[in-house]
């Protein structure tokens, strides 16, 4: 999974910017930012290194030859065109002209016929029944596999329905369940979803998914009231999530230490929530000033939101603040 590399040097590339920009900063002016609009701002050199982080992950992805891959950015990018616009009604404008672009290249044979048959020649061989009646050979093979390993976890989940056959013990389990010409385990079945659902049943699935529902209302919540950089990161976990979400229905990314890297992100979330609620306090509005309501901030009194029928209500943390503030949000959106 080399793949995992370039992820690496591209987050390193994306965030070095950043971090720079604090300590020059800290270094000129140990004092508060007089103008907090403009703290979380990336400087132009930033965002180049941004734009080549970029093009290095876009390489990568190009050279993987991954369908699983190709088919999470695709995702990812219609969740991050969706949440790009502060309005969601234009981000699912965007998202939709994207769609119909795509749609658009495939038509007009403007998509490069490698690609082009990258992306359907598994639609041949793609089937509901039982594996074991297909021929195998060097065409089908990969699809095949996938197939094979998928037909062997349903049959695991099936007699382990509500608790499975233990987390971790996918592979030692396989014996008891894997096809004729399929006799070796890999680890997991080619699909994280399958994998969980033979390894902890109905009830680790269902956990497992509440989990990342979670995350990615998170992150939207993330999207909607972070400013500058900030926003730029939360709008990318966005697309990181979605695109493992997606890629994980093909396959299992959980490998090369890749949970390090998604327990890094979580904390980008996490502290750049909070940090939403700083940027968002200065002399007024969160989420932006057309807004009537104000969450402001005071030592003495704590968080405050003001609702849009002016009632008043303190916070001890901003955590607690941020969350009745995205509350009072979305009240204003349903009413507009």
């Amino acid at each position: 999974m080399s793949m995992t590399a370039c992820l690496g040097i591209g987050l390193v590339l994306a965030l070095a910017p950043q971090l720079l920009t604090q300590l020059i900063g800290r270094q000129r002016d140990s004092g508060p930012v007089s103008d907090p609009r403009h703290a979380n701002e990336l400087p132009l050199w930033g965002l180049i290194g941004v734009a080549l982080a970029s093009i290095t992950m876009v390489a990568a992805l190009g050279m993987s030859w991954s369908r699983g891959a190709w088919l999470g950015f695709g995702a990812a990018a219609f969740a991050m065109a969706i949440s790009l616009p502060r309005q969601a009604r234009l981000g699912l404008l965007l998202a939709v002209c994207l769609i119909v672009a795509g749609l658009g290249l495939y038509t007009t044979g403007l998509l490069p016929a490698s690609v082009e048959a990258r992306l359907t020649s598994f639609t041949q061989e793609l089937r509901l029944d039982d594996i074991r009646r297909v021929g195998i050979n060097e065409a089908n093979y990969a699809v095949i596999e996938r197939l094979a390993h998928w037909q062997a976890a349903l049959e695991m989940w099936r007699h382990n329905f509500w608790t499975g056959v233990g987390l971790g013990c996918y592979e030692p389990a396989y014996p008891d369940y894997a096809l004729i010409n399929w006799p070796f385990a890999l680890g997991h079945a080619h699909n994280t979803y399958l994998t969980i659902a033979a390894e902890t049943g109905a009830i680790g699935l269902i956990a497992y998914l509440i989990l990342w529902v979670t995350i990615l209302w998170r992150t939207w919540q993330a999207t909607r009231i972070a400013r500058g950089v900030n926003r730029g990161i939360a709008i990318g976990l966005l697309g990181a999530w979605t695109h493992l979400s997606v890629h994980h229905m093909l396959d299992n990314l959980y490998v090369n230490n890749v949970h390090i890297q998604i327990g890094m992100m979580l904390g980008l979330l996490a502290e750049g929530k909070i940090s939403a609620v700083h940027m968002g306090a200065f002399d007024g509005t969160l989420c932006g000033d057309k807004y009537p309501w104000r969450a402001k901030y005071r030592v003495a009194k704590g968080w405050q939101v003001v609702s849009s029928d002016d009632c008043c209500v303190a916070y001890d943390t901003p955590t607690e603040a941020l969350e009745a503030a995205f509350k009072e949000w979305e009240k204003r959106n349903e009413k507009s």
